[in-house]
C-alpha cells in the first residue's frame, strides 16, 4: 500500500460524528460545512498522513486537518 493511507472504521466514525457536529453547530449559518468540505478534507487527510508515512488515518491528523481547513475558510469571509 504505497502512497495511500486507509481510515480505519473507528476514526470513520470519529469523522462522521464530528461532521455531523460541526453542520448541527452550524445550522443557522451561512457558512456551514457541506458535504462538499467534507469530501476536501477526506482528501487532505488521507495525504497528510501519506506524507508522514502513516498506514493509517489518526484522530489527530483529522483534527490537524480540520483546523487548517477552519483557517482557510476563515481567511475566505
Amino acid at each position: 500500500m504505497i502512497g495511500t493511507s486507509k481510515v480505519t472504521p473507528d476514526v470513520a466514525q470519529y469523522i462522521q460524528d464530528d461532521f455531523v457536529n460541526e453542520r448541527t453547530e452550524g445550522a443557522s449559518r451561512p457558512d456551514t460545512i457541506t458535504p462538499q468540505d467534507l469530501m476536501l478534507r477526506m482528501n487532505l487527510v488521507r495525504t497528510l498522513a501519506a506524507t508522514h508515512h502513516e498506514i493509517e488515518v489518526s484522530r489527530a491528523t483529522w483534527d490537524r486537518i480540520k483546523a487548517l481547513d477552519l483557517s482557510r475558510r476563515t481567511r475566505l469571509q
